[in-house]
């Protein structure tokens, strides 16, 4: 499961204390369901396991349609064929589709290379803070209603 991610924005050694539920992992990737790269980042991170350099660095020549798999570059250029959600693996086909060299890289940072690991997490970061300011809005109309 999703672990809480906030306690890595400071101090990667530290232990991740509580785990979220399930319910609370797909609320997570439901709320960046507005913004579809941010979605598929979560759902990569999440629903396939992806380390955030790894989701960075997904090329056009890394799907495996046909199988609904992904090819991963890992740590020490270990290469793994990794089960995807159909999903997951349209919205890769949908921002690939205009990509001609299968060397380039799907989610591109500012420079045209893959998005970094610190990027990924930013990402993460901005949509766990929208969810949070959603959850206390809520909350305290609750609170106000009753």
């Amino acid at each position: 499961l999703l672990y809480i991610i906030i306690f890595m924005m400071h101090d990667p050694m530290k232990d991740p204390g509580d785990y979220i539920d399930y319910e609370d992992a797909e609320r997570l990737c439901d709320s960046a369901r507005d913004n579809i790269k941010d979605w598929l980042i979560l759902s990569l991170l999440w629903k396939c396991g992806l380390r955030a350099f790894e989701v960075g660095q997904i090329r056009k020549k890394d799907l495996l349609a046909e199988d609904n798999m992904l090819l991963v570059r890992g740590k020490g250029k270990k290469q793994m064929r990794i089960p995807i959600h159909p999903d997951i693996t349209k919205w890769l086909y949908i921002f690939s589709e205009f990509i001609v060299d299968p060397d380039e890289y799907i989610l591109k940072g500012r420079k045209g290379r893959g998005i970094g690991p610190s990027m990924v997490w930013r990402i993460v970061k901005s949509i766990l803070k929208n969810l949070v300011s959603f959850i206390q809005s809520q909350i305290g109309y609750y609170i106000h209603t009753h």
